[in-house]
């Protein structure tokens, strides 16, 4: 499985900390926060978290939930009421 290449780091933020990166993007106006959002998304990226807005300038952070594949049931018999896909031992021999 190929993960796609890591977001690159903006060199301006390497000695900002990034409780004080989420700080300041909490504080930011829209039209001044997409460099600073951009900085952190890609810190966050490399700890496999995300963020999102819990109320008007305050941020939280989480780990994205995994996601599995559609699980279907086994076919034994028991989701098969009219035993269609059933076949009889007595048929097959």
């Amino acid at each position: 499985m190929r993960r796609k290449p890591l977001t690159p780091l903006n060199p301006a933020f390497a000695d900002t900390p990034l409780s004080k990166l989420i700080e300041m993007v909490e504080q930011a106006c829209v039209f001044q926060a997409a460099e600073l959002e951009a900085e952190l998304d890609a810190r966050l990226e490399r700890l496999g978290k995300r963020r999102r807005f819990v109320r008007p300038g305050q941020i939280e952070l989480y780990f994205p939930g995994k996601t599995r594949r559609e699980q279907k049931p086994c076919n034994i018999g028991l989701y098969d009421p009219d035993a269609l896909s059933q076949a009889d031992i007595s048929d097959l021999l």
